[in-house]
This record gives C-alpha cells, sequence and structure tokens, in this order.
C-alpha cells in the first residue's frame, strides 16, 4: 500500500523539492531523498540576502510593519526546515501504521474536495506570482515575501491529504454502526419461521454485532491515536507559519487601506491594489483550508461515539437489554472520553473558532494602527 494514496506523484516530487517530505518513497532513493531540498532551500537563503540588501520607500510605521512581517516569514521558513528534517523518520513510521488499519466491507464514498482545494490553491498561488512583474518593488523581494507562505501553506496541504485519508476510515467505521442502527428485527425479516428459531438466530446477531462494535471501537482508538501523533508533527510548523500569516496579512490589509484612503488612480496603484486583493485571496483560503480539515476530521471522528449510544437505544426501547448490550454502555463512555481534539501545542485550538478569533485580532490590530496614520 502507498504511504500517501491521496497524493498525486507529480506533487508528491514537489513536496520533496520542497523539503515538506524528506522519507524515501521507494528504498532505491532512500539517501539521496534528505538532499533533494537542498536547491531550494539555497535558493532561499539567497533570497533572504536579497532582502537584506534591498532598501524599500518606507516610512514611519509601514516601514517596521514591513520588516516585522519580513522576520516573521524568514523565521517560519527556518522553523519549517528544522521539523521537516526532525519529523520526517517518525511522519514515515506513523504513516506506515496507519495504512495497516483496515476497514474491510464497505465501500468508502469517493471524495472529490481534495482536487477542488488543491486547484484553488495553485490558482491563487499562480495569480500572485503573475503579478511580480508589473510591481514596482523587485522581484527577489516579493518572492523571499511569497515562498514561505506558499511552503508553509503545501505543508498545510500535504497535512490535508493524510486527514482526509483518515477522516474516510472514520466514515468507513462510522457506515458500519450506522448499518446496525438500521438493521430490521429478524421476527419481521421471518415472520413464519418458529419464534424459538428466530430467537436463536437473534441471540447470535446480538452477540457478533457486540464483537463487531467492540473491535470497530479498537479501531477507532487506535485511528484517534495515530492522528493525534501525526498531527502533533506538524504542531510546531502551525504555530510558526500562523504568526506569518498574521504578520503578512496585517501588513497588507494596513497598507491596503491607505492606499485605498488615497484618491489616487495611477496604474501602479491600481497594480498594487489588484496584487493586494489576490495576496489576501490567498491567506485567507490557505486559512479556511486549514481550518477546515481539522474541523471535518475532528467531527467525522467524534460521531461514532453518538452512534453507539443510539444503538444501545436501539435494543433498550425493544427491552433487549442483558450484560452483552450493557458492555456498549462502556464503549461509548470510552470513546466520549477520547474525544479527538485538534491543537497547537495547547496555545490554540485548531477548530473554527480559531478563524473567529484570527479575524477578531486582525480587526482589533487593524483599528489599532489605523489611529498612528489616519
Amino acid at each position: 500500500m502507498p504511504l500517501l494514496p491521496k497524493t498525486p506523484l507529480p506533487l508528491t516530487l514537489l513536496y520533496k523539492l520542497l523539503g515538506i517530505i524528506q522519507f524515501p518513497i521507494s528504498a532505491h532513493f532512500s539517501f539521496m531523498s534528505r538532499f533533494l531540498c537542498l536547491p531550494f532551500y539555497s535558493y532561499f537563503f539567497y533570497l533572504s540576502y536579497i532582502y537584506t540588501t534591498y532598501s524599500r520607500k518606507l516610512s514611519g510605521i509601514f516601514k517596521y510593519i514591513d520588516q516585522m512581517a519580513g522576520y516573521t516569514g524568514f523565521l517560519a521558513m527556518l522553523t519549517s526546515m528544522v521539523m521537516f528534517y526532525k519529523r520526517s523518520n517518525d511522519l514515515k513510521t506513523l504513516l506506515s501504521n496507519l495504512e495497516s488499519i483496515q476497514i474491510y466491507s464497505i465501500k468508502p464514498k469517493e471524495r472529490n474536495s481534495n482536487h477542488w482545494v488543491r486547484s484553488g490553491l495553485f490558482a491563487l498561488i499562480t495569480g500572485n506570482v503573475l503579478f511580480y512583474p508589473f510591481l514596482p518593488s523587485d522581484v527577489s523581494y516579493n518572492l523571499f515575501s511569497f515562498v514561505p507562505l506558499v511552503v508553509n501553506a503545501l505543508d498545510h496541504l500535504f497535512l490535508n491529504d493524510i486527514l482526509s485519508d483518515i477522516c474516510d476510515k472514520f466514515e468507513q467505521i462510522n457506515q458500519h454502526f450506522r448499518r446496525q442502527i438500521k438493521s430490521v428485527d429478524l421476527f419481521v425479516i421471518f415472520p413464519l419461521t418458529k419464534a424459538e428459531k428466530v430467537r436463536n438466530l437473534k441471540e447470535d446477531e446480538v452477540t457478533f454485532s457486540v464483537q463487531k462494535i467492540q473491535e470497530l471501537s479498537h479501531l477507532h482508538y487506535k485511528l484517534a491515536n495515530f492522528t493525534v501523533k501525526i498531527s502533533g508533527l506538524f504542531e510546531i510548523t502551525t504555530i510558526t507559519a500562523m504568526v506569518m500569516w498574521f504578520g503578512y496579512v496585517i501588513d497588507t490589509m494596513y497598507l491596503f487601506i491607505h492606499i485605498r484612503s488615497r484618491q489616487e488612480d495611477t496604474d501602479t496603484l491600481v497594480v498594487i491594489y489588484t496584487f493586494n486583493l489576490f495576496y489576501l485571496c490567498f491567506c485567507f483560503y490557505w486559512l479556511l483550508v486549514m481550518v477546515a480539515m481539522f474541523s471535518r476530521t475532528q467531527q467525522s471522528a467524534n460521531k461514532t461515539a453518538t452512534f453507539v449510544h443510539e444503538i444501545w437505544n436501539k435494543y433498550a426501547l425493544k427491552n433487549e437489554v442483558d450484560k452483552r448490550v450493557r458492555h456498549l454502555q462502556l464503549v461509548a463512555i470510552r470513546l466520549l472520553n477520547t474525544k479527538l481534539q485538534f491543537t497547537a501545542k495547547d496555545f490554540f485550538n485548531l477548530d473554527w473558532t480559531f478563524c473567529h478569533m484570527m479575524i477578531a485580532a486582525l480587526t482589533t490590530y487593524l483599528v489599532i494602527l489605523i489611529q498612528f496614520n489616519f
């Protein structure tokens, strides 16, 4: 089984060239897999040198905001380089263990959302790069500001592929539970069969169902455990990426508002104005993709406890509760106590509340910064 079943081969090669994936896809290239990203890293340090020697005609608070954004971008990129290297072996082991978890008998639903997510992200990246020849600042300076954003966005796109595969496995477990909830009573299926025979069949069915639920709950626990460990390898890069994201978005939005407030319609300002729109679209699209992938996986994993409780209710309503069925209560409690929750080293939750928090923080800081210059 492939380690990355949801990732196309061209995208896998891009991840390797950027250093996001450093473990070997094939055993024949285990030595070279660590060094494929060195040309890209060398080019980024060259861009960093250009950034330190390039002087933009900025004054006042614009200068300090721009410097802050540049330094956070360099910090995020440096952190990513280190973490990509450190997590490589652990990530390969976890992905191998993840592929060993197979849930059979039900065909998983085909998901096409990943294709559209990738298409949207690459379209926005391309749109931003196409503006560079028309901007007044140097192309190398613009690339220095954009490359860390692209690398961290693609890192989350890589995690989205992994979580999509995990989400499919959770959904397969949930489909097994849905089938048990919707199963028809044997007395309805065999109305003409002797009651004693149907009763014996029903006893066997209950035993099999409870045993199946127990096995699926163990698979769910293992899957949730692997999910937490895999997401934990991305937590530090997520923190630095969001710090960088906040710095660049504040810088861009403040400049955007400043340009918009000036009643000038020169060609240069129109290009900068349009470029900033594309830039902000890319940043917010990345944020929404990141939050959506965590939220989707979390919801799929945490629905399982509800399904087990519904199966218990099904038996309880028919007054068919015995020691086997009572065991479902323990299974449901265990699932409720091991709910999946994504965080970034416990600094913040990675769900839709984080998206609301970032928007509120942006609004607050923009209002404060506007007071200095308007």
